[in-house]
Parts: C-alpha cells; structure tokens; sequence
C-alpha cells in the first residue's frame, strides 16, 4: 500500500486506493495499524469499521465524502467499533451485535495503551487515555450473507466469514474486483482463540472465500498490506497442513499479550493462534 497522509497530529492515515476507496488506518502497535475503509457510490457511501475510537474518525469521514454514509461493520472487537456510536446508521451481523452493544469500558480500554501497544507519545492532540472508553452502540440494521448494499452505482455483497468472531463478515465489490476482508484475511498473526472465535469455522471460511477468488483481484485486510488470490490461496494452504498434523505447535512463538493456554503455528509468514487443543487435541 502507498504511503497515505497523514491528519491529526499524525493519528491518521488517509490512502486512496482507487475504484472510489479510501484507507484510514491508524496505529495499534510499533510496525502494526489497523484499517477502515471508506466506500463512494453515487448516491450513498459506506464507512466499514470506525477504528479505535482515538481522534475525531466521524469529523474525518465526512471530510473525506459528501455523501451519506452508512457504517457497514466487519465484527465488533474493539479496534474496529471505535466511533460506531457517532454514526446515524449502523450495521453489524446479530452474532456480533452483543460486541458492539457492550462497547469498550474505561478499564479494558486502558490495557491497549502504553509502551508495547498504543503510546501516549502518538495520540493526537485533546486525546486523554486515562477514563477514556468506547460506548455501547444498537446497530440499526442487520447483516445476512448475501445481502446486497446498493451504493447507487455499485453493490457490496455481504459474505459471512466466521472464525476470527461468529458474526464477521467481508464485502465484495464484484464490479471493481475487490474484497474488503476485515480481520478473516492476513499475513501475520490470525487470532482464532479470542472469546467466540472457533478454529472450526475458520476452517470452512477459508476454503469458501478461496472459491470465490475467481471473482478478485485485490484483498484489503483491516490489518497490514493488501493481498493478492495467490496469497489467499497460500493462506488456506498454510492451514490446512496445521489441520493434517504438519504443523507442530509452538506456543513460543505467540506474542507475549497473548500468551497463555493457547496453541501456535507457525507456517511461513502465517501464525495461527488457537484455543490450546482445537485443533488435533
């Protein structure tokens, strides 16, 4: 992904992408962001995910568009739901409502600050972190797979891809041959033993969205650098020998936040990180 510019403060990432998509990313971690992405028909716009809750994310979006706009969320974990609660419209799939409906309270908020995750030292300016919290949100619409967002102009088809949380879905512009992945689709370290996440699901996710790569050129996952069908495809590949016992597990190699009684495989430039026993136990 092309380097974007940067607004408030150095907070936020805008890149064009072309087709009418727009990245926003922001900081989680050194060398690690997480992403939303804003998407332009003719009559509407979709806003999918709202980020961290750190910045003014809703004054920046309707810098960006003139358009109404509608947020359209992959899940509801807690980096992706940040401003859902500034938005007029929001849509969410029912299994991951109860994530949104909760939001981020002031003391789990907290632990996603500090040295080895979000410094103080990047937050843009009037951002305080201490009683700081993420508000509960009612969506105002449901999800399905299948569905249809017609944007005037272009349509994103909703696909439910379970495993990383039961409710997750991506959206697939046909016209424009791209897949908005949320958090199903990366390189890097795939979290599949969070509450709700099942390794199972993910499974039959990942050899679904490879039957549909026919359809795709591009893949933007929230977190890291766009993909390609060939790595897609190398993913599937990668979890599938960890399903046939090629893989042994080496909890080592889970990042320290998350160690704990967990299993991890590593196969190439994929970590899997799973509930411990999941998978062959």
């Amino acid at each position: 992904m092309q380097q974007g510019n940067r607004a408030q403060r150095d907070w936020f990432t805008i890149t064009p992408l072309g087709n009418g998509i727009t990245a926003i990313g922001e900081p989680l971690r050194e060398g690690a962001d997480v992403k939303s992405f804003l998407v332009e028909g003719e009559r509407e716009a979709v806003i999918v995910d709202t980020g961290t809750g750190v910045g003014d994310f809703h004054g920046l979006v309707h810098r960006l568009t003139s358009l109404p706009v509608v947020n359209v969320q992959t899940h509801g974990h807690w980096d992706h739901i940040g401003a859902c609660h500034r938005f007029e419209r929001v849509l969410i799939h029912p299994e991951d409502a109860p994530f949104l409906r909760k939001g981020e309270q002031a003391d789990l908020y907290a632990t996603h600050f500090g040295p080895d995750q979000i410094r103080d030292e990047w937050l843009p300016e009037g951002f305080t972190r201490e009683g700081a919290f993420i508000p509960g949100c009612r969506s105002t619409g449901d999800l399905s797979d299948g569905d249809r967002i017609d944007l005037g102009g272009r349509t994103l088809e909703v696909i439910h891809t379970p495993g990383h949380a039961p409710g997750h879905v991506a959206l697939l512009d046909r016209d424009a041959r791209v897949l908005i992945a949320g958090d199903t689709l990366r390189a890097g370290t795939i979290l599949l033993m969070l509450k709700k996440s099942d390794p199972v699901a993910y499974r039959a996710t990942l050899e679904r969205v490879v039957g549909m790569l026919d359809a795709v050129d591009v893949i933007y996952p929230a977190h890291g650098a766009p993909m390609t069908p060939e790595d897609i495809r190398a993913l599937h590949d990668a979890y599938e020998s960890v399903w046939a016992g090629a893989v042994p597990s080496t909890p080592e190699r889970a990042p320290a936040m998350w160690a704990g009684n967990i299993d991890a495989y590593q196969v190439d430039r994929f970590l899997f990180l799973t509930p411990r026993g999941a998978i062959g136990g």
